[in-house]
This record gives structure tokens, C-alpha cells and sequence, in this order.
């Protein structure tokens, strides 16, 4: 069993035999991803959802207005909803999908409903998060996250275009959470959990 997590996401200090914990494990992007998008400057703040939505475009619409008081471009994924939403945010890139790591690369902020393989993307690229759970396992990872100090947890039930601002406003100017942020990323980035899980997939056969 392969649990593609992170050490200190999930601090188990002891696994089940024959679990392992190998890191975050994701595809790259292509070029064809990177032409294709056209994701100049460093900048963004990202807006994104589960890739089946299930309610949570209310935290694509007050995201998109509590960002309106920032100097960031924004760039938003609202599946399936992107032609619903685009007439009514005119300067606000409205996607139904990009890939998380096209954009993350250069982005200041990552607004996220909390799912595992965003949080572990946002981790990756070191970008501050503002995490508001939905259902299943978002409440726990949004805690996680916020307990290792890098984002903010907005309750669902307390959503507004105002208590997203706020949040915002907090994680682009707190050092304490840009820092552990990027010490994050740092240590991810010089670790190889796909050749973690060939060693083990090869010694296990």
C-alpha cells in the first residue's frame, strides 16, 4: 500500500507492514500544457475547486470579489460552471480546468476547498493557501495545513467575500506563513518519491 502523502503532512511514526509513505506523487506538465495556457509573470492568485464539483462555487464567486481589492491577476477553475461565471467577472480568467502545477509556479496565493492533491500541490510549490473545506476529508487536511502554518482555514458556514479578504490580506504579508511555505517546498523538492515507489514496487516483486 503506497500513500502518497508527505512526512510531515502526516506525521504517522509508524505505518501497518508492508504501507509505505512515498510523498506527493504527481504527472508533470507538458509544454503542450505551458503553450497552451500561456501563464506569463509570477504573480497569480489561483481559484480552484474539486475537479467534480459539489456547491463550492460560492467559493469561486467570494474569492473572486475578495481578490478584487488585491494587485493580483487572478485565475480561477470552475468546472463545468467557467461559461456561467465568465460574463459576470469580466477581468477575472474564468477556466473550466488548468493544471494546478502550470499555475502554482507562478502564483502568490492559492485558494483551495482542501482537497489532499491540491494542498500537497500547493506544498510543493510552496504557495500560501486559504483552505475552505467542503465535505469528506477537507476539514482534516485544511486543519493540517493550518497547523503546520501554511494557510488560513475560512469555515464554510462563515464564508463571505469579506472573511476571505482578511484572510488574504493576512497570508500575503505574514513571513511566518510565506516562510514555512517555501521550507516546505524546499525539502520537497529535493526528494524523488516516484523513484521511492519503483525501489519498492521493484523489491516487493
Amino acid at each position: 500500500m503506497l500513500h502518497a502523502t508527505d512526512r510531515e503532512f502526516d506525521p504517522v511514526q509508524q505505518l501497518p507492514a508492508h504501507h509505505h509513505r512515498v510523498g506527493p506523487l504527481f504527472p508533470t506538465t507538458s509544454g503542450q500544457d505551458e503553450d497552451r495556457f500561456d501563464l506569463a509573470g509570477d504573480s497569480w492568485a489561483l481559484v480552484s475547486t474539486s475537479t467534480d464539483m459539489q456547491g463550492e462555487t460560492d467559493i469561486v464567486e467570494h474569492a473572486i470579489d475578495a481578490l478584487q481589492h488585491f494587485d493580483l491577476p487572478v485565475l480561477a477553475t470552475a468546472p463545468g460552471r467557467a461559461h456561467e461565471l465568465r460574463p459576470k467577472h469580466h477581468d477575472v480568467r474564468i477556466e473550466d480546468y488548468v493544471p494546478h502545477d502550470l499555475v502554482l509556479g507562478h502564483s502568490r496565493l492559492f485558494v483551495t476547498d482542501a482537497g489532499h492533491g491540491s494542498v500537497m500541490r500547493g506544498l510543493i510549490h510552496g504557495v500560501p493557501m486559504l483552505l475552505v473545506p467542503w465535505g469528506r476529508d477537507q476539514p482534516g487536511v485544511a486543519y493540517r495545513a493550518s497547523e503546520l502554518g501554511v494557510g488560513i482555514v475560512v469555515d464554510r458556514h462563515d464564508l463571505t467575500a469579506s472573511t476571505m479578504q482578511t484572510a488574504i490580506e493576512q497570508l500575503l504579508s505574514d513571513t511566518s506563513i510565506i516562510d514555512a511555505a517555501h521550507r516546505i517546498s524546499e525539502r520537497l523538492r529535493h526528494e524523488d518519491p516516484i523513484g521511492a515507489t519503483c525501489r519498492i514496487l521493484s523489491d516487493t516483486i
